[in-house]
């Protein structure tokens, strides 16, 4: 088993190294809000008709606004209302990130259940460094944002595997695949896609417990989210040493806090 899957891993590796391996294509949907955020003369009714053209979008922007991390008094109805109260920035930030959702679908059974855990761990991630965030001087939309594309990397290697039986039907080799690659090809991805700098590296960078940077930056908040994360999910993460990870002072916040069980 070993061998196969190193074999494997060279072959990807291989393929990235020669830009051989086909990156994931940006929703249409999402390269369309790009564009209306982008346009200094569009509305927020503009950017609110985008979305609302997309079934599936707007479930889950709706779905959100009105979930804990928002914590609103009333029920947001309509992706007009919702795009009103967040406003530009935020509302087109965080529909890019709900639109990726398109992304994780694949005819084999399998892989699409691999891919819809994934989806569920990256929502999960997102409201977690959401909420971090608010208590920060970081922007909530870009953190939302960094939490739903963190693991964005997979994708690549979902559609690797969907071309290779022996991987397809092999869980242990497609976790250890996604394992030890998903980081570095997600910030390619991103850079692609032509997300935000500070947004690049957070694939790259989000299981790096001993990065030393100068000031608190959206990787830490990932970072954060995904230790809180795995008390949930009794991840490996849980068990690591939270004292010397210094993403927790950078935000001002107590590891033994959070990781108490």
């Amino acid at each position: 088993m070993t061998g196969f899957v190193n074999r494997v891993q060279e072959q990807v590796r291989a393929q990235i190294q020669n830009n051989e391996i086909i990156l994931p294509s940006l929703p249409e949907v999402a390269f369309k809000v790009m564009k209306v955020a982008g346009d200094p003369y569009a509305t927020i009714i503009d950017l609110a008709n985008v979305i609302s053209n997309d079934i599936s979008l707007s479930v889950n922007l709706i779905k959100l606004i009105n979930g804990p991390v928002y914590r609103r008094d009333h029920f947001v109805a309509d992706v007009q209302t919702a795009v009103s109260l967040l406003g530009m920035t935020y509302s087109s930030n965080l529909a890019v990130g709900l639109a990726l959702k398109q992304l994780f679908q694949s005819s084999s059974q399998f892989i699409n259940e691999k891919m819809n855990v994934v989806w569920e761990q990256s929502l999960n991630i997102a409201e977690r460094a959401t909420a971090l965030a608010i208590n920060s001087n970081l922007r909530p939309d870009l953190a939302t944002l960094a939490g739903l594309v963190h693991q964005i990397g997979t994708l690549p290697l979902f559609s690797y595997a969907e071309t290779d039986p022996d991987i397809a039907r092999n869980e242990t080799a497609l976790d250890t695949l996604i394992s030890e690659l998903h980081t570095e090809l997600g910030s390619l991805i991103l850079s692609k896609w032509g997300f935000p700098s500070e947004l690049i590296f957070v694939p790259r960078d989000y299981l790096k417990f001993d990065r030393e940077v100068p000031d608190p930056d959206y990787v830490d908040l990932v970072l954060i989210a995904t230790l809180q994360n795995s008390i949930d999910t009794n991840k490996l993460y849980s068990n690591y040493d939270w004292s010397h990870i210094s993403a927790f002072e950078r935000l001002g916040l107590a590891p033994y806090i959070l990781n108490e069980k």
